[in-house]
């Protein structure tokens, strides 16, 4: 499932989720072979967001765990139906 909205608000919505999962602002704590991965295995985003191909500012990001209580949620039916992605309906 998906959440929608502008670069701006998948920023906001990345941060806070970071941080609800603990992950430091610099990248997230990673394991290699059951041991923490050092800095530089780090990575940085909990999830990435996909730009509408029009390259408008309208984004969609899988949401995980945290859901923003203001947007509604978007089902892999319903982003197909929006061409988001190569080859869906809209496109």
């Amino acid at each position: 499932m998906y959440q929608r909205g502008t670069l701006e608000e998948f920023n906001q919505w990345h941060e806070k989720t970071k941080l609800s999962y603990g992950i430091p602002p610099g990248g997230i704590i990673g394991y290699v072979n059951g041991r923490l991965a050092p800095d530089n295995q780090r990575t940085i985003n909990y999830v990435d967001s996909a730009q509408k191909p029009d390259k408008s500012n309208d984004y969609i990001w899988p949401y995980g765990g945290y859901i923003d209580d203001k947007k509604s949620v978007l089902l892999k039916l319903d982003v197909d139906n929006l061409g988001w992605f190569i080859g869906s309906v809209g496109n």
